[in-house]
């Protein structure tokens, strides 16, 4: 596993994976899940698609896997069920951990090398990120798998 600090913005990525964080309520309202939500629409109308299919109601940890392009797929990880602006923490540890799990399965399965990602879970969804980035590095160790994280 290679990691690879970016500036910028992960909605510029073109190939691999691009895994961001989803609330279980069907909501990309703000952060990088809005900017996802209007780059590729594809992957709200299916993350909407899959909430109704599952009675809405989505489980934290699970991911939903959308080829937007033959070379990029987006994974709508569910880290959270519900969201706010008020400061608290809404990002659950144990729902990242079933995420990066998930990722590394799907990503060995269909041979994809690079996964390109924000912070997870640190922004709007109140995690700290020292947590959060030792989970990625330990499920991740390993494999020939090269994360690229980006940093406004």
């Amino acid at each position: 596993m290679k990691l690879n600090k970016v500036k910028g913005d992960v909605i510029t990525a073109t190939s691999g994976l691009i895994l961001h964080g989803c609330n279980a309520q069907g909501v990309m309202g703000s952060g990088v899940a809005l900017a996802i939500r209007n780059t590729f629409p594809l992957a709200y109308q299916s993350y909407l698609k899959w909430k109704e299919r599952v009675g809405n109601s989505l489980q934290i940890g699970n991911v939903q896997f959308v080829t937007v392009d033959p070379d990029l797929t987006i994974a709508n990880g569910i880290t959270q069920e519900f969201y706010g602006r008020d400061g608290r923490r809404y990002v659950s540890y144990l729902a990242i951990d079933c995420v990066f799990s998930e990722v590394k399965r799907w990503m060995s399965i269909n041979a994809v090398q690079e996964l390109h990602m924000p912070k997870i879970g640190s922004g709007l969804g109140g995690g700290d990120w020292n947590v959060i980035e030792t989970n990625l590095l330990e499920t991740f160790a390993g494999t020939n798998i090269e994360i690229y994280l980006y940093e406004m």
